[in-house]
């Protein structure tokens, strides 16, 4: 069995379209120190975790994100465990889906290449 993390942290710091107030500033040394929580207490090791910043750089765009995930995901076998955690921003919307809450969640990426706001939604459901 191996343990794989995956972490997303975002600022939003270099998005065009990021207002200041919106601006994370502890999301990502808040992911770093996660990560070094998993693997000082957890016995993680270190290659087994990605970790997707925007540090220095605008937000990832969700195509990117998906990609990264999925080959994250890919390796796994059976008695893997996976550890998934998104700091950034987020929320959710109303649905004409019979689920049980009515909304979808998603989580706020980078600007596409028409400056629009990117997500992903769902992903986990």
């Amino acid at each position: 069995m191996t343990d794989y993390g995956f972490i997303f942290c975002f600022s939003y710091l270099y998005n065009p379209s990021t207002e200041p107030t919106e601006i994370l500033r502890a999301a990502i040394p808040t992911g770093y120190r996660f990560r070094n929580f998993l693997v000082e207490r957890y016995g993680f090791k270190l290659e087994n975790i990605t970790m997707v910043t925007d540090e220095n750089k605008p937000t990832p765009v969700k195509s990117y994100l998906v990609q990264v995930l999925s080959n994250c995901v890919r390796k796994l076998k059976p008695d893997d465990r996976f550890l998934y955690l998104f700091i950034g921003h987020g929320g959710r919307y109303t649905t004409n889906y019979l689920d049980s809450t009515g909304f979808v969640e998603y989580q706020t990426c980078g600007d596409d290449f028409n400056g629009y706001c990117t997500g992903i939604k769902g992903i986990l459901s």
